[in-house]
């Protein structure tokens, strides 16, 4: 199994350009049925603008099933768990609600 670092393959965690180079590289591997696991090692906190270019736009195109089946979570701070914990319940609020 592959593992990707973000920090390896992001300038940054606050821009919506860092989440869509971050969703290229978890979208290549879900298009390729791969399971990989995503290092977040030496990973600054990650802003909205960043989890919705990332995270979210995997969610809205496959669903949260796809992300777990093929995304691992490693090398994470308790921050960091917290932070996608609560960005990911706030989509699943929003989809239940549209």
């Amino acid at each position: 199994m592959d593992t990707v670092r973000i920090i390896d393959r992001v300038n940054g965690t606050s821009s919506n350009d860092d989440g869509h180079r971050l969703f290229l590289v978890v979208d290549a591997y879900i298009q390729r049925h791969e399971e990989f696991a995503l290092s977040f090692a030496d990973m600054h906190p990650m802003s909205s603008s960043f989890l919705n270019s990332s995270f979210g736009e995997i969610v809205r195109k496959y669903g949260f099933g796809i992300l777990k089946k093929y995304v691992k979570l490693t090398d994470f701070r308790q921050s960091d768990v917290k932070r996608l914990s609560g960005y990911l319940k706030t989509l699943q609020l929003e989809e239940t609600v549209a």
